[in-house]
């Protein structure tokens, strides 16, 4: 048999195999044994044996009897088109990978009959060359096509979570007078400055919260983040003596919340100040 041993490539695919006999009228006393009648078909016309896949891979074998000899030939059925991966891990920021496209027979066309989530990753097709790229964290997949055969392969894409730093830096308090004066008016105040400077990250919801304050002795109005940008945040509170507030040392906590989205992680800097309250 010639050739002894042959691949096809995917469903349907067909090859001949030679069968050299003689004398030729011995045709006549040849039979065929298939050992995988599920995974190809053999049949035969004179010395000319046509081997059809069944399947789109797996493995199988025939053999040629003519009176005491025999003569086999192994068969291999693989994918019409393959991916160099089947699944891909992408992280977050700049993701990349390169997947490469091999098709049987080598001229085929090929293309993608199912894209992958455009929210999630993209997919550039250059040459033999797929270029799949991270947009967003998830799992989407993509699908490629022989034209030719109709057989396909998917990949798996996965983009990671981000990667968050978690702020690190500088947390001051600056401003404001330390001493309040206990009067029954309200326009005795100092104005505490929260600064916090540094590598702010990648955290975008920050949060200023004032702790530590006796019930009923100074007022605090807050305001919003004056000043934000990836190195720093300020926020300013306007602290007021209240109506018949008590003579004493408070101690103000200021603290820092910075909230990663999505799970909502917190990092936390406190800072704690004093302020006198003096009779007058």
């Amino acid at each position: 048999l010639t050739p002894a041993s042959l691949t096809l490539y995917g469903k349907d695919s067909t090859a001949e195999v030679t069968l050299g006999i003689t004398p030729t009228d011995a045709l006549e006393e040849v039979s065929i044994a298939n050992s995988a009648p599920t995974v190809i078909s053999v049949d035969r016309t004179g010395t000319a044996i046509t081997v059809k896949a069944l399947q789109s891979s797996g493995t199988g074998s025939f053999t040629v009897t003519a009176g005491e000899k025999t003569a086999s030939c192994s068969v291999t059925i693989a994918p019409s088109i393959e991916l160099s991966d089947t699944s891909v891990t992408l992280p977050y920021e700049d993701g990349e990978e390169v997947v490469t496209v091999t098709v049987h027979p080598s001229d085929a066309e090929w293309e993608i009959s199912v894209p992958a989530d455009s929210s999630i990753a993209t997919v550039s097709p250059d040459g033999g060359d797929l270029y799949v790229r991270s947009v967003g964290e998830g799992t989407t997949s993509f699908t490629v096509k022989n034209t030719a055969t109709g057989e396909t392969a998917t990949c798996t894409v996965e983009v990671e979570a981000p990667v968050w730093t978690k702020p690190t830096g500088l947390v001051t308090l600056l401003g404001g007078n330390e001493t309040l004066y206990a009067t029954e008016a309200t326009d005795n105040y100092t104005k505490l400055e929260f600064k916090f400077t540094g590598d702010i990250g990648t955290y975008e919801d920050l949060d200023f919260e004032l702790e530590g304050l006796s019930e009923g002795n100074l007022a605090i109005s807050t305001s919003s983040p004056v000043s934000y940008s990836e190195t720093e945040v300020v926020a300013v509170y306007s602290i007021a003596v209240g109506a018949s507030p008590q003579a004493g040392s408070y101690v103000i906590e200021v603290t820092l919340k910075a909230k990663k989205p999505e799970t909502y992680e917190e990092y936390t800097v406190k800072l704690s100040h004093t302020i006198e309250v003096t009779s007058l």
